[in-house]
């Protein structure tokens, strides 16, 4: 008899622990750095649909036209230039255990291209104020503010994915969002235009500031070795920069190129417009992507930093493996729902043929798969590498759309699915044999190991 009680005292003890086990367990996968870092981009992407949608709403179209074009400006200059920049503050404070004192060595790289996106950003807006912005130059200060917060932006959070916080990149890229957000409501109880609107948009970048992410590093420094000189660490850095923002802006161009293409081959304006929705609904979950691909960075980098070629072959085998289905699941999604996503969305008079939208799918899928497999070249410091894939792909999808004899609109999904087929093939290739030979960061760059685990905050 008391062997049996106490047989059920120990189940009894036994469930009671394993249900806490099992609670906690769920809440640690719940709150891991991970998990921030997609739900923020996830929240971020909804946030500026919400902006997007009050905007309009509120102010009609003529009047939304000013802040649509500086929000046009935003997302090129964050896809071109200044993501770029984040990714290398990421990887250069990974190789240095979180101490911006290395980042130094590449003051004049980031100087150089801040430099040149506020030049630009301002020559542009200025030459086209008659034409975009009514005229009205408050325009250029705002699109000046702008370029200026989202460099600090990038700037904050590459210090946070470098230093493994992840969570705080997470919630400084919902933070974002939201405040663009709430300054929005509040902006247009007070005056409704686009000016207003475009204050929200400068304000919206400053919430990174509330995670501190610029603090002192108190690990043990681990000093920045890739160039034994000053000025050959200079040119390292405008290299590397250099490389990243030429790839970007390849990968931008054959992503956006889709209404352009189907124009070009006689595609009536109905038609261009059904391909334009069709691809920038396909395009979205790839900002989500992006979250994961600065959560993906530091850990890649340490590895490449320690020579760790077994690791980063499998990563790179396992980024292909599921690139494969991930392309294989988005075409067939396309296919069987594509239409009626559209449909429902946009309204009955876009209505896409089914193959378009399958190949929309499809070249999104690889175009996020290139993404991500394209870690493994920033991590090496192979950029150059990742932008040579990225030029290839333009004129391999440029020939695919001249060769291809079939309705314009089917002729763009083809030709993108070819373009973007090549950056993936290009990007996985030059990545395995990269990590398949000796003597890579670490090695070659005679700089310690790295000690920090591989998870983060």
């Amino acid at each position: 008899m008391s062997m049996h009680t106490t047989t059920d005292a120990t189940d009894r003890a036994t469930r009671t622990a394993d249900t806490p086990s099992l609670l906690r367990r769920l809440l640690q996968a719940t709150a891991s750095g991970t998990t921030f870092v997609l739900a923020g981009s996830a929240f971020a992407a909804v946030g500026a649909y919400v902006f997007q949608l009050l905007g309009a709403r509120m102010l009609g179209p003529a009047a939304f036209a000013p802040l649509s074009v500086l929000w046009t400006i935003q997302v090129l200059l964050l896809a071109v230039a200044l993501v770029p920049l984040e990714q290398f503050v990421t990887r250069r404070l990974e190789l240095t255990s979180g101490h911006s004192a290395e980042l130094g060595s590449a003051i004049r790289a980031v100087v150089s291209l801040l430099g040149l996106c506020l030049v630009g950003v301002l020559v542009f807006v200025t030459l086209t104020l008659d034409t975009f912005f009514a005229g009205d130059a408050v325009y250029v200060g705002l699109a000046g503010l702008l370029t200026a917060g989202y460099a600090l932006f990038v700037l904050a959070r590459g210090y946070l994915a470098g230093r493994r916080r992840y969570r705080a990149y997470g919630v400084a890229t919902a933070g974002e969002s939201l405040l663009r957000v709430i300054v929005a409501v509040v902006a247009v109880t007070i005056a409704a235009d686009a000016v207003s609107l475009g204050v929200a948009m400068v304000i919206a970048p400053l919430a990174t500031l509330g995670l501190r992410p610029f603090y002192r590093s108190t690990a043990p420094a681990v000093p920045y070795a890739e160039a034994a000189t000053a000025s050959s660490a200079s040119s390292k850095a405008g290299f590397f920069l250099g490389s990243l923002v030429v790839a970007n802006a390849a990968s931008q161009a054959l992503l956006g190129s889709a209404p352009l293409i189907a124009g070009a081959f006689g595609a009536e304006e109905a038609t261009v417009s059904v391909v334009f929705v069709t691809f920038a609904l396909f395009r979205g979950p790839i900002w989500i992507v992006q979250g994961a691909a600065a959560r993906m960075l530091p850990p890649l980098t340490a590895l490449a930093r320690r020579d760790d070629i077994p690791a980063l072959t499998r990563w790179v085998r396992r980024i292909a493996a599921a690139g494969l289905v991930v392309t294989a699941l988005g075409f067939v999604g396309g296919l069987l729902l594509g239409p009626a996503v559209v449909r429902l969305l946009f309204g009955a008079e876009f209505d896409p043929p089914r193959l378009l939208t399958a190949l929309a799918a499809c070249a999104s899928a690889l175009a996020a798969v290139a993404l991500v497999s394209g870690q493994i070249l920033i991590a090496t410091g192979r950029t150059g590498r990742l932008a040579m894939a990225w030029l290839t792909a333009l004129p391999v999808a440029a020939l695919v759309a001249w060769a291809t004899p079939v309705a314009p609109d089917v002729r763009v999904g083809v030709a993108l699915v070819a373009g973007e087929a090549t950056a993936v093939v290009l990007a996985v290739v030059w990545a395995l044999l990269l990590s398949s030979q000796t003597g890579g960061i670490g090695a070659t760059a005679g700089e310690p190991h790295d000690a920090r685990a591989p998870g983060g905050r």
